[in-house]
Formats: structure tokens, C-alpha cells, sequence
């Protein structure tokens, strides 16, 4: 079905979710209650691999978000995009003789604002396949990848600190495999259900120079990791593995700090940020002395926001992360995963509104084993409607 003819049934499917989430009676779908947003984004992307040759990449990524206010405190909120294969990717390459691509559901969630009137962000309250709830910088996909909306439950609070701040409590609980179990037997190990808890707290408070500063820390808490590879059998995990299993647990300790200014005569915006973890749950090597490989960081900054006609930024990244200090298949899937270091950069401009055009390259290395660099350029069209 071409995708002139599946926005209409979409659009009526979103209705009817609607409809069944209502207090009572019916509801009417009116413009001020129904926001309707996406974006497009062309990219070419050429990947350079030790002792491989060079692939060259046209790709597409398509996102339709249709969002409702059923009333003052529930909203509906669904996204629609191009992908499906991956749970950290919405791209689509641009192949097999131009065969039809497909709109997958992105994202489809309750989100809940149980306090009335001034109160009203204090406690937000989200369940479906949700955008993951935790406060992130763009170095916290040391992580999560940006694309990653997990499913289950989530929770946010904020409370304010007398005037000078804000304390905040974010919490995930993630339902990643599951897998249906009778009794339990040792015959059962290797079949019971995967899960995530997260658990976040953090404070932004305000600096000189009308500035702010972010401090966030979490706990990742996987359940049952061991039994397969994350996402029910990806074969495609750096972290360990023997046999299509993880061999390592993960309870992983994260850091997120952000630094965020305005440059004074320049009206430029700058952000500094950073992030560590440290898994917790890892198990002794047996290789190497028993030298743990369970330590990742990503420090860097953002000059300027293309965002607006006419402005620019520019950013350099650093990042290392071994190779069972996160879960490889949740982190960004444009660095290569995990057990590599390297740099990243990146130059966009905004010429028109609602148009962003960037440049992006990732140099890394392998961290343990034979050499194997592996290099990414990527140059995107962005158009936001």
C-alpha cells in the first residue's frame, strides 16, 4: 500500500486509540488538540573498514508523529517511521532495484499528567513503546542511541529548589524479551524474560554568565541478561558472547553532567557535556589477568544551535567504552558498538527554516585485539514539517 493510501487509515487507527482512552462519550478530533509533525532526512553515508573495501550508503529516514490531548491531563502520542530492523535505527538504504520501503509504529504511548493546574509537569507518568524517559545530552548515547524507544513504563518528577534550581527523578522499567515460562526447572535456564530498571535523580541548577549546569546520575539494572543476546537472539553484539548469549551481567553506573552558557557578545550557545559509566555486574575475565573491560567515558562540545535561518554549530567528541561496560545493541548505532575508541565531528548549517545541512564523521579504533579502524562519513539533508 503506498503511503498516500495508509496516512488515512493511520490517521482513523489513531482515532479510535483515541476514542477508547476517553473519560466518556465521544470525542471529536479537533486541529487544536491533534498535533501532526515529522521529518525527512537524506543521507549519504561511506563507511571505511581495515582491510575491507569501502561501502558507499544512500539512505532515508522518514518520522510522522500524530499526537492527541484527549483532555488536560492524558495525551495519546504515536510516531510512525521508516526502519523496522533494527531497534536503534530508523534509516532505510536506498536499494533492491527501488523496491517499496516500510512504515513501521515508532512509537505508541499514554502519557499521563495526574496533578492539576500549576502542578501539572510536576509528575508525568508515560506506558507503551515509549521516548525513553531519562534526561540525556547527545554524549549519554554512550547509552541509549537516540533512536531507542523502549517499552513499558516510565515515570518523571520535578520538584523546584526554593527558586535556584530544579531536582528531577526519572525512572524506566523496560520490558525487553519476553519469554513465556510454565515452571521452573533447571530445563527453563536460558528461557525466562529480560528486563531493564532504571532509576535516575539529578539536579540543574542555575551558574554565572546566565548559564545553567545539569548533574545526572542512574542505575541500569538488567534482569535475566545472560539467558540470549539482547533483543531475542541479535547476533550482531560486541559485548562477549559465547553461543548467541551474553556472558556478562550488567548493572551499570552512569553519570550525565552538562554545562550550558551563552557566549557573551556572540549570542552563540555552547554546551559542554560529558558521561561515564562503569558496569557494576561484570564478571572476571579470564583473559588478560583478569583485567576488567567494564569503563566507558564520552566527553565533548556543541558550539552553536542550526536550528534557526542562517546559524551554524560545530562539535568534537571523544569516546571510549569497553567492551562489556554497556549492552552494544542499545548504545548509538553509528559508532561501532563497543571495545572502540575514537573521535567524532560534526558541522551543520540551517539556511532556511525548518532545513538542516551537516557533515559528520567518526574515526575510531579497536581498544582490544587485531586492528580493525573503522572510519564513517555521513552528510544529511534534514527537513523538519
Amino acid at each position: 500500500m503506498h503511503l498516500k493510501k495508509r496516512i488515512p487509515a493511520l490517521v482513523a487507527l489513531t482515532a479510535v486509540i483515541f476514542s477508547s482512552v476517553a473519560h466518556a462519550g465521544e470525542i471529536t478530533i479537533s486541529s487544536d488538540k491533534l498535533e501532526i509533525k515529522g521529518d525527512l532526512r537524506l543521507r549519504h553515508q561511506t563507511n571505511e573498514e581495515t582491510a575491507k573495501s569501502n561501502r558507499d550508503r544512500q539512505r532515508m529516514r522518514l518520522r510522522m508523529a500524530l499526537n492527541y490531548a484527549v483532555n488536560s491531563m492524558l495525551a495519546v502520542k504515536t510516531q510512525f517511521a521508516t526502519g523496522g530492523s533494527e531497534q536503534t535505527s530508523t534509516n532505510q538504504t536506498l536499494d533492491s532495484l527501488s523496491k517499496p520501503k516500510g512504515i513501521f509504529l515508532d512509537q505508541a504511548y499514554l502519557e499521563i499528567k495526574p496533578l492539576p493546574g500549576d502542578h501539572k509537569d510536576t509528575l508525568t507518568v508515560s506506558g507503551g513503546r515509549m521516548k525513553n524517559p531519562l534526561w540525556q545530552t547527545y554524549s549519554s548515547d554512550l547509552v541509549w542511541d537516540s533512536d531507542l524507544n523502549p517499552e513499558g513504563l516510565g515515570e518523571n518528577v520535578k520538584l523546584s529548589l526554593l527558586g535556584a534550581g530544579r531536582f528531577f527523578v526519572n525512572a524506566l522499567q523496560w520490558v525487553v524479551n519476553e519469554k513465556k515460562t510454565v515452571a521452573h526447572s533447571a530445563s527453563l535456564a536460558g528461557n525466562r524474560p529480560q528486563h531493564v530498571f532504571s532509576t535516575q535523580a539529578g539536579v540543574i541548577l542555575p551558574a554565572p554568565m546566565d548559564s545553567r549546569f545539569t548533574l545526572a546520575g542512574s542505575i541500569h539494572d538488567w534482569v535475566n541478561e545472560t539467558d540470549r543476546a539482547f533483543g531475542d537472539g541479535v547476533t550482531g553484539t560486541t559485548n562477549s558472547n559465547a553461543a548467541d548469549k551474553l556472558t556478562n551481567d550488567f548493572r551499570v553506573i552512569h553519570i550525565d553532567a552538562e554545562w550550558f552558557t551563552t557566549l557573551p557578545g556572540l549570542d552563540l550557545p555552547l554546551s559542554i557535556q560529558g558521561a561515564f559509566v562503569k558496569n557494576t555486574a561484570h564478571r572476571d575475565n579470564l583473559f588478560a589477568n583478569n583485567d576488567k573491560r567494564d569503563t566507558g567515558h564520552q566527553v565533548g562540545a556543541i558550539l552553536g544551535n542550526a536550528s534557526n535561518p542562517n546559524t551554524w554549530e560545530i562539535a568534537y567528541f571523544n569516546k571510549s567504552v569497553d567492551q562489556d561496560a554497556v549492552i552494544s545493541d542499545a548504545a548509538d548505532s553509528d559508532f561501532p558498538a563497543t571495545n572502540r575508541e575514537g573521535n567524532i565531528f560534526w558541522v551543520a548549517y540551517a539556511p532556511w527554516k525548518n532545513q538542516q545541512f551537516k557533515v559528520k564523521v567518526f574515526q575510531t579504533a579497536i581498544i582490544e585485539g587485531a586492528e580493525k579502524d573503522i572510519n564513517t562519513l555521513q552528510l544529511d539533508w534534514q527537513v523538519k514539517f
